[in-house]
């Protein structure tokens, strides 16, 4: 109350829902394997496929995930053949490619109001084909420092995602057997725009290799979920919000389109006009369960500027706050939160940022700001220190 969001957050809580009619939209389906047949497999791109049988609540979109990453979504008719029979089944097949030793394919599937899902079924399978080849590197930075809506301008979300698109090609140099940056900025960085680039990525990447995507501008929460807003956003009210910025829909979708199986999300957004500060502009992700549920969504590892309803500074030494300790990480974090071995890790990265963030904000202003990490699957290297 005392920092005046109270109303705030009132006006951002969730759709309050009824569970009793939730629950009266029907079960979610039943998912059984049809392939493989086998857990020992030699082909590294198989196809699986399901049935789905209605339990009472129709048959509404399927989730594929593979080692924990979304790596597609189907619905009926797209993607989902329903069947004509008496017992309402259907049909459901993805093309998976899979990485040496150990996979695990999940499928979680929904009633047709998509109000309930099903527990996720899982199938283990062991690729036998030692695959030994150097993963490639891709980069998508997006930055956006004039939005159509001038009240909303920023001062560091493009050149950050510039000189961390550098970084990120310097340190990764020796380690891939190439670096491709795609970098977005101001007007480039519509819903059209950054689709286009997911596009072409996951034309080109394959499973072996990294992908780290980089959000730079304003970032809103609204109905517990997370919005990035494009540079072509004008603010009218929250159904502009609704309806005009990237939700974490969007974000599922294009994530699961690149196949890497090893990516970083790193998100420094703000919130237009949750606090001002002097020298600094503000960037906010008003609550921690929007990141939590885009993490969950994606399976992606995701390093976020700040928790809870925090703000994240910008103005430190040409730079945001966050993106600040990013680089700084890229070449300290392996010696002085690693194991010195001259790589450096998601994990090293993560823990780097997470302490240096709060000393660096609470030494210049006096306040804490406090990262949010979320980190799925193994540790994997991005770059080697200079």
């Amino acid at each position: 109350k005392i920092q005046g969001s109270f109303s705030e957050m009132l006006a951002q809580a969730p759709v309050k829902k009824d569970i009793g009619e939730i629950l009266a939209s029907g079960a979610a389906p039943q998912i059984n394997f049809i392939t493989p047949t086998t857990g020992k497999l030699a082909q590294r791109d198989i196809e699986a496929t399901i049935t789905l049988t209605d339990q009472g609540g129709g048959i509404g979109k399927v989730v594929w995930k593979l080692n924990g990453i979304t790596v597609g979504i189907a619905e009926p008719g797209r993607g989902i053949a329903m069947s004509k029979k008496a017992d309402k089944s259907a049909t459901a097949s993805k093309l998976l490619t899979l990485s040496p030793g150990d996979n695990r394919i999940e499928v979680m599937a929904y009633n047709s109001e998509g109000q309930i899902a099903s527990d996720p079924v899982a199938l283990e399978v062991t690729l036998k084909d030692a695959i030994s080849e150097k993963p490639a590197l891709y980069v998508l930075t997006v930055g956006v420092n004039k939005y159509r809506d001038k009240t909303l301008w920023l001062n560091y979300a493009v050149p950050d995602s510039k000189d961390l698109a550098a970084k990120l090609k310097t340190v990764g140099a020796s380690i891939f057997t190439s670096v491709h940056l795609t970098e977005i900025h101001d007007q480039q960085a519509t819903s059209a725009g950054i689709s286009a680039a997911f596009d072409k990525i996951a034309k080109q990447a394959s499973a072996n290799d990294v992908f780290v995507l980089y959000l730079a501008g304003h970032g809103v929460t609204l109905d517990g979920r997370y919005h990035f807003l494009p540079a072509d956003f004008r603010y009218h009210n929250e159904d502009s919000v609704r309806s005009g910025a990237i939700d974490q829909d969007h974000l599922q979708q294009w994530l699961a389109q690149v196949p890497a199986q090893k990516s970083l999300v790193l998100l420094d957004t703000c919130n237009s006009g949750s606090y001002v500060q002097a020298q600094a502009v503000t960037r906010g992700l008003a609550q921690k369960t929007a990141i939590d549920k885009l993490t969950r969504a994606t399976g992606r590892a995701t390093i976020a500027a700040s928790s809870d309803s925090q703000v994240a500074l910008e103005g430190y030494e040409g730079h945001g706050v966050f993106t600040f300790a990013l680089l700084q990480a890229l070449t300290d974090a392996d010696s002085k939160n690693g194991n010195s071995d001259g790589v450096t890790s998601t994990g090293e990265i993560a823990s780097f940022v997470n302490e240096r963030v709060p000393d660096l904000t609470y030494n210049k202003w006096g306040y804490e700001q406090v990262p949010q990490v979320n980190l799925h699957g193994r540790e994997f290297p991005v770059g080697v220190t200079h």
